[in-house]
């Protein structure tokens, strides 16, 4: 509890500007990394990336991938402006991202973590936990999509059967 007390009071490391730019209503979705550096504020003499610079379009998926430490999480972690850049900017939709709202920017992308986030609870009860009041079949159809029900099944006690602490009795791939 103190920790997240700790993390609730938390000041960021990013400056807001006064009166941020607001992003376009509709935007187009493009998103551009141009020359960016960066280093950790940890580790400053050691550079995550340097002169970064890609377009990702409107309609376009990207995907990166490379060796652990190559900076694929990082990009992304710049981008949501967890951090500021050292050199370079990212820009949506042509608004260079320390003008615009943190929370403008967060709430128009998508995050999947690479960590996944289970109780050590059933696995229904881990399913149901984004909507408490779904039932069953809700629930079934939900481990369809996901394409889990057949590992489900196999499990001692189906969608009951307890996942365990820090979900150990999984996979991996499970998770």
């Amino acid at each position: 509890m103190e920790r997240l007390l700790e993390i609730m009071h938390a000041e960021p490391d990013i400056v807001v500007m006064e009166n941020p730019m607001p992003l376009p209503e509709v935007g187009q979705g493009n998103i551009r990394f141009c020359n960016l550096s960066f280093c950790y504020p940890s580790r400053p003499d050691t550079l995550a990336f340097k002169n970064l610079a890609m377009d990702i379009g409107p309609d376009e998926t990207a995907a990166f991938v490379g060796l652990s430490e190559a900076g694929k999480t990082t990009s992304v972690h710049l981008l949501l402006r967890f951090y500021d850049t050292q050199s370079g900017r990212i820009e949506i939709d042509g608004i260079d991202i320390p003008r615009a709202d943190p929370e403008q920017v967060r709430n128009r992308i998508g995050l999947v973590p690479q960590a996944t986030i289970m109780f050590g609870a059933t696995a229904r009860e881990n399913i149901r936990y984004g909507r408490p009041d779904a039932i069953d079949a809700e629930i079934e159809a939900v481990a369809r999509a996901a394409a889990a029900d057949d590992f489900i099944s196999t499990l001692p006690d189906g969608p009951g059967a307890c996942l365990g602490e820090r979900r150990t009795r999984l996979s991996s791939g499970q998770r």
